[in-house]
C-alpha cells in the first residue's frame, strides 16, 4: 500500500484521470485501487470539490446491481430514514463499529493454506 495520496480528477465530461499514471482510468480501475488498499482522492478537475464518496457509491452501485447484493432492501430503506433524525448517530456508531470488527478480520486468499494465521506453514503453500 503506498504512503502518498493519489489524486484522480474527475473531468466534466465524466472520465477520470489518474494523475500518478497521467492517464484516464475506468471505475473499475478505481475499484482496483480500493481492493490494493490504495490511498485516493478523486476532486472535480474544474472546482476542486472532493467527489471520493461520490465515486465510491457509484462504485458500490454497480457492485450492487451486479451480483448478490450485500445491502439489503431492508437495510437501505433503513438507512434512508435515518438521514436527517436522531437515529443517524446510532446508524453511524453501528455501522464504525461494524467497519472496525471487519478491518480486525484477516482474510486468507484462496487456495492458501496456513498452519496458524501468522506464517505460512512448511511445505511453502
Amino acid at each position: 500500500m503506498s504512503e502518498s495520496l493519489r489524486l484522480i480528477k474527475k473531468y466534466p465530461n465524466r472520465r477520470l484521470y489518474d494523475t500518478q499514471t497521467s492517464a484516464y482510468i475506468s471505475l473499475n480501475a478505481v475499484k482496483g485501487l480500493v481492493l490494493s488498499l490504495e490511498r485516493f482522492k478523486v476532486v472535480d478537475a474544474r472546482t476542486g470539490d472532493d467527489l471520493t464518496r461520490t465515486i465510491l457509491l457509484q462504485i458500490l452501485v454497480e457492485e450492487e446491481t451486479a451480483g448478490v447484493p450485500l445491502l439489503t432492501t431492508d437495510l437501505l430503506l433503513q438507512m434512508i430514514r435515518c438521514h436527517g433524525n436522531s437515529t443517524q448517530t446510532m446508524m453511524l456508531t453501528f455501522m464504525d463499529q461494524s467497519k472496525q470488527k471487519l478491518d480486525q478480520i484477516e482474510v486468507q486468499p484462496p487456495g492458501l493454506v496456513y498452519e496458524d494465521a501468522t506464517k505460512p506453514n512448511s511445505s511453502g503453500q
